[in-house]
């Protein structure tokens, strides 16, 4: 994990997470806990090995959204489409589902622009249908 000194304000991931989800009229700790209902489900899509690989490039503001949660879940929990990708997003995030038909998307891009080593990785992993999502994004 990349360093973030509280005192120079959020990493720019962070930032852009936040934003997308302001954007959606989620501020403070509701946003929050969508943002980390949203990564969460989307990480859970790729193998457990990979998942914790792709934790070590957040700066330590975004990894601190998972605490005191667990950030990779031991089990694989797969969908294969891009609503039940949303659903679980929502379920997780406290969130309506339109929410998380916003939200997804959001942080996928945000993923993809922060830690672009692992984008094709991350393709390679998922579902064919959520393929199609990651890569329109």
């Amino acid at each position: 994990m990349s360093g973030n000194s509280e005192t120079n304000g959020p990493s720019p991931m962070l930032a852009e997470l936040v934003a997308g989800a302001e954007g959606l009229g989620l501020h403070g700790n509701p946003g929050r806990a969508a943002i980390w209902g949203t990564l969460t489900a989307i990480l859970e899509q790729v193998p457990l090995a990979h998942r914790r690989e792709l934790v070590t490039h957040f700066p330590d503001d975004v990894f601190a959204l998972f605490e005191p949660r667990p950030v990779v879940a031991e089990a694989d929990i797969h969908v294969e489409t891009e609503i039940e990708l949303e659903a679980d997003a929502a379920l997780r995030g406290g969130i309506s589902l339109e929410e998380a038909v916003e939200l997804v998307p959001e942080v996928i891009r945000v993923l993809r622009r922060f830690i672009p080593d692992e984008d094709g990785t991350v393709r390679a992993e998922l579902p064919p249908r959520l393929r199609t999502l990651w890569s329109a994004l």
